[in-house]
């Protein structure tokens, strides 16, 4: 029963973004289409005046936080927390994207100079990523209490992505 309860989950999961991320680009389409009517209009009189905040986009890059010797309810628990942190974000319209990472992987340090790794300290170990939005630093910054990692120790580095039109 549990395991059809997680799979509804999980697809209840996906269907949100999806539908998330549907209401997104349909804004992104209206904004666009108002700006061309705008601005092909012949009496160059603005019919509609829009007013839209432009969010940032900054990565969350989660440090350290809970190990996998965890008990299953420690485990279940701290799920419970980054699940409620994912939903409030999302409600917010703030939540871009997000995945975890598994231990180790490559280090590629040339085109020939490929090695197992990284092997670094729990603590310093990358666990995983959101790509969120915000007005400004200090709001993302102020988005990071709701990690569930602070209370095993873990830490959020907060980048701010570079726009690259293209």
């Amino acid at each position: 029963m549990s395991s059809r309860v997680a799979a509804s989950s999980s697809i209840m999961n996906k269907m949100f973004t999806w539908f998330s991320r549907l209401l997104c680009t349909l804004q992104k389409i209206f904004f666009l289409v108002v700006r061309l009517f705008n601005a092909h209009s012949s009496k160059r009189k603005t019919i509609f005046k829009l007013k839209s905040t432009v969010m940032e986009k900054f990565m969350l890059i989660f440090h350290g936080g809970m190990t996998q010797d965890a008990s299953p309810q420690d485990l279940q628990s701290n799920m419970s927390k980054w699940m409620s942190w994912i939903e409030k974000l999302q409600k917010e319209g703030k939540y871009v994207s997000g995945e975890p990472l598994l231990p180790g992987g490559k280090l590629v340090s040339s085109k020939t100079a490929v090695t197992d790794g990284p092997y670094i300290e729990g603590k310093e170990v990358v666990g995983g990523f959101f790509v969120i939005n915000a007005n400004n630093m200090q709001e993302a910054v102020d988005e990071c209490q709701h990690y569930p990692g602070f209370d095993y120790g873990g830490q959020v580095q907060v980048r701010q992505v570079i726009k690259i039109d293209m």
